[in-house]
């Protein structure tokens, strides 16, 4: 008899300990489109970690804009996910 990959997918997940890997990956690529979408800058997610989103931008006035826009972004991406993941984030200044 065959089982529904549907069904198999979320206990191997489990089993294997990935959870918190995939839910990362899926935060880092949600709140990395949503900040294109919303101010259309150049920026990367680097890391997403106990509520601290990483976010890598080309120079200081465009973190410096998303930093005092903080509020709105982390309030916009949490909207996006359905719960309230991110907390803080912290830009880092470097070319990209």
């Amino acid at each position: 008899m065959w089982t529904s990959i549907k069904d198999v997918l979320p206990f191997t997940i489990n089993k294997l300990g990935i959870k918190k890997d995939i839910d990362k990956i899926k935060i880092c690529k949600v709140a990395e489109k949503k900040i294109k979408e919303m101010y259309s800058y150049r920026i990367k997610v680097l890391n997403f970690k106990n509520g601290n989103l990483i976010v890598q931008c080309d120079n200081y006035t465009l973190a410096n804009e998303l930093y005092l826009n903080q509020k709105k972004i982390i309030k916009s991406i949490n909207s996006d996910l359905k719960e309230e993941k991110i907390k803080q984030i912290r830009f880092v200044i470097k070319n990209i």
